[in-house]
């Protein structure tokens, strides 16, 4: 089953850029102006870098799904001490210690390829993936590179970079957003500058009083989970 999977989502960039190439020229019979306007070669490349990453996302999202991306560390290799274990090996071993974090993750990349690939939720599934793509090539960079070399990185730093050139062709929207979200309000009351002196010491108040009322909660999971 896994294998039968694994061969789909192989085949699955091919069949979606096949499919994209296919819509692509399908509206161009329903357009009178020239294809090669820059306009309709700009909206091609987006679609083309959409699509990859979006697949690319689904693909990493769906092997933490099925456990088989931090998974298949050869035992010979695990039963060395820690400091002769290459720390690629070890930094995937305790990944896959975690299924929450591997569900927690799978399930927001495949989330945001989706997202990405529908022309209506573009900017939403780059919220969820731009910060994971970062997360991503940070491991790479830190714990990856005597293993793979700059492969893995550069194929990553690619995403990446693909993210923000689509994010810069909804600048406008981006920006008018960004303007909304950040307008200052004429409604807020005015608060002498000393009371800001104390915000810290309040916020410590807060978080004792906060833990004061968690703590039975607290204590109720400890004594369940053990």
């Amino acid at each position: 089953m896994k294998d039968l999977i694994g061969i789909s989502l192989m085949l699955l960039p091919i069949i979606l850029f096949m499919t994209g190439l296919l819509v692509f020229f399908k509206r161009k019979e329903k357009l009178s102006v020239n294809i090669f306007k820059l306009e309709k070669v700009n909206f091609f490349i987006i679609l083309i870098l959409r699509w990859y990453i979006g697949y690319y996302m689904i693909d990493y999202g769906a092997s933490k799904l099925l456990g088989e991306q931090f998974g298949g560390i050869n035992e010979n290799i695990l039963k060395k001490p820690l400091i002769d274990v290459d720390k690629f090996y070890l930094t995937w071993y305790l990944f896959s210690l975690s299924p929450a974090i591997n569900f927690f993750i799978g399930f927001l990349q495949i989330v945001g390829g989706v997202l990405l690939v529908i022309n209506r939720t573009v900017i939403f599934g780059l919220i969820i993936l731009v910060p994971i793509i970062i997360g991503i090539l940070i491991v790479d960079l830190s714990c990856s590179f005597n293993m793979f070399g700059f492969a893995l990185i550069i194929r990553v730093l690619m995403m990446l970079i693909s993210c923000f050139v689509i994010l810069y062709n909804y600048k406008s929207i981006i920006m008018a957003a960004l303007k909304k979200i950040l307008v200052y309000s004429n409604d807020l009351p005015n608060i002498n500058w000393h009371i800001y002196l104390f915000l810290p010491l309040i916020g410590l108040l807060t978080d004792l009083v906060l833990a004061a009322f968690t703590y039975p909660l607290r204590y109720l999971l400890e004594y369940i989970l053990r």
